[in-house]
């Protein structure tokens, strides 16, 4: 039987990786973008955004010029930034499902550019938040004792510490004025120090975690042992729990928030329908404003605010009906 030949892709497509892998760069930014907005958009939008997360076939330094693009891109064309973030995100979550050691460097690959896009302004904080706790948290129960036995995340494996340190050290100095409250990255880092004391680190990434925190906490003085760290997280735990209570008055008039997990509450797509919020249905995103104890008394006085117009409304309604 006769070979099969290998079917040629349409010039347009070939066009489009010329840009992106060939002529982009920090000058030819302007002229790439131009070109691109000239393309049929409804017919080609899904390529361009399959051709721009392949950054770990383009060159190393070319992760700043995409984000920028998809930063200008995304102005005129805004399903095309929600459909760009949401393959990146897709793409991490993959990588953590399958953890194939092929993928290592196209995980590396996609957490800097993520790191490159929130520089750019084209995610936010709480979406860098949300998948650096899903970097640690994904598979592992709440309670999270061991990960020696998890076979998507075995103690030998350091590709998740790895991904961690990427990120946060390509984002850098822009968690700095416009970041996270210093609370925030104080909470992430107890967590992010018991998840790493759990594995069975190289000196080489050891050494990188140790770089990355004091990058940012220049006089943080690292945990020693697991023990230590998972200390530091009940402390979080409790202090936040506290602060929910004061928050509720108490826990007067019966109320009651279901404690969530700090590692589940974070990733945003766990099978989960809802999470009940003193009995009220949210979704997990919304839920993500729990790990900030300022948002979360925010959040339930809202709530309560949202019942008494709803018994407000049903009273005029039962009055009205029985004039």
């Amino acid at each position: 039987p006769r070979p099969r030949r290998a079917r040629a892709p349409p010039p347009t497509h070939e066009y489009v990786r010329h840009l992106v892998f060939r002529v982009l760069d920090e000058k030819t930014l302007p002229q790439v973008n131009r070109q691109l907005r000239k393309l049929p958009w409804a017919t080609h939008e899904r390529y361009v955004v399959r051709t721009l997360l392949k950054s770990h076939k383009n060159r190393y330094g070319a992760s700043p010029w995409i984000a920028q693009l998809v930063a200008a891109l995304a102005k005129g064309k805004p399903s095309f930034g929600v459909r760009m973030i949401d393959s990146l995100l897709e793409e991490i979550r993959v990588g953590l499902e399958t953890n194939a050691p092929w993928m290592h460097q196209r995980r590396l690959a996609a957490a800097r550019l993520l790191g490159e896009m929130y520089k750019a302004k084209v995610v936010n904080t709480t979406t860098i938040f949300s998948q650096l706790y899903l970097l640690i948290s994904f598979g592992h129960s709440a309670a999270f004792q061991d990960s020696a036995s998890d076979p998507l995340d075995p103690a030998g494996d350091t590709i998740r510490v790895r991904l961690v340190c990427q990120l946060l050290e390509t984002c850098g100095k822009a968690f700095g004025a416009s970041g996270p409250p210093k609370k925030t990255l104080d909470r992430f880092f107890a967590f992010f120090q018991r998840y790493a004391l759990a594995k069975d680190l190289s000196l080489e990434v050891a050494h990188d975690v140790r770089e990355t925190l004091l990058e940012f906490r220049p006089k943080l003085e690292p945990h020693a042992d697991y023990q230590s760290a998972s200390a530091e997280c009940t402390r979080w735990e409790e202090e936040e729990a506290r602060k929910a209570k004061a928050a509720r008055g108490g826990g007067g008039g019966g109320e009651h928030v279901r404690p969530l997990a700090p590692e589940v509450v974070p990733v945003l797509e766990e099978p989960v329908a809802v999470v009940l919020v003193e009995d009220v249905p949210v979704l997990p995103r919304v839920a993500l404003v729990l790990l900030n104890p300022e948002l979360r008394g925010a959040l339930l006085a809202s709530v309560e605010r949202h019942r008494r117009r709803v018994r407000d409304g049903r009273r005029g309604h039962r009055a009205r009906s029985a004039a």
